[in-house]
């Protein structure tokens, strides 16, 4: 590993919502917008704009060569921007293994650190959780602008690692209208394809996929889960907002034991934002 300031020098070289009256937020669903079909086979109207049914790539790794022939890569944004730069590696085994860190450790914030290179710079260090410095963000002009980067960046790694569970058929959420009420529903699928959490039937497409956001927020707190206990012995899962209102659900289970591992797979999952979107 290089220090920050060589790293660097690789880098740069190289709200609230209406109801509609199922008890979810308000929005416009695409069959009732006038026009609203897309031309393109490949494309979804969706709230009056036309979305891309495959998931646009939201940035990506880029891996490189130092001039002297280390190894490092970059996080790239959708603007070509680099977020992130790692230090210098001499085999590109190494690399590898620590972009698969940035991986692991970039979703969470509490891995992010502000450090200041200079009586009137700054960056900001992305930590593995032994505290070793995995990779470094640009620098700015003082520590505040470096401090409002670090959420872009962990929302930039979730994105890719969103994006990747996508076109890979990993682990996803579901998304359909079914025939028979025209109602929408959501399902949250492990890589294997088992169902750990179902939704509750949304009148319009918006609406689902406002739920499915709410998924990813809540799911990742155990505390929103509930167990509930069946007449018949067997138990349920119950994901609730914030509010207390129930977002998704699973079961029955025949047993506690049963559920608490849905649970547990359920938030480990999530956390890691390796879930594609149906979009």
């Amino acid at each position: 590993m290089v220090p920050l300031a060589i790293a660097l020098a690789l880098g740069a070289g190289a709200c609230e919502s209406s109801s509609d009256g199922d008890g979810t937020p308000g929005g416009t669903d695409p069959s009732d917008i006038p026009g609203g079909k897309a031309d393109n086979p490949n494309e979804v109207a969706f709230g009056g704009l036309t979305m891309q049914a495959m998931p646009e790539q939201p940035g990506r790794f880029d891996v490189a060569r130092t001039p002297g022939g280390d190894w490092f890569f970059r996080l790239i944004g959708p603007g070509g921007d680099a977020f992130l730069t790692s230090g210098a590696y001499p085999q590109k085994i190494s690399g590898v293994n620590a972009q698969l860190s940035v991986e692991e450790n970039g979703v969470l914030l509490e891995r992010y650190k502000v450090a200041s290179i200079g009586p009137e710079e700054c960056s900001f260090e992305l930590r593995a959780a032994n505290n070793q410095t995995i990779a470094f963000g640009p620098v700015f002009r003082d520590c505040a602008e470096a401090d409002a980067r670090i959420q872009a960046t962990r929302d930039l790694v979730a994105g890719v690692l969103q994006y990747k569970a996508a076109v890979s058929e990993g682990a996803r959420f579901d998304l359909w209208k079914e025939p028979s009420d025209a109602k929408w529903r959501f399902e949250l699928r492990a890589e294997d394809r088992r169902v750990l959490l179902a939704s509750q039937t949304y009148t319009s497409r918006t609406n689902a996929i406002t739920g499915i956001e709410s998924v990813r927020t809540n799911g990742k707190l155990s505390e929103r889960y509930r167990v509930v206990a069946q007449q018949d012995g067997s138990v349920t899962i119950s994901l609730r907002a914030a509010n207390g209102q129930e977002i998704a659900q699973s079961g029955p289970y025949p047993a506690q034991e049963q559920a608490d591992a849905v649970i547990g797979e359920s938030v480990g999952l999530l956390l890691s934002e390796r879930v594609g979107n149906p979009w």
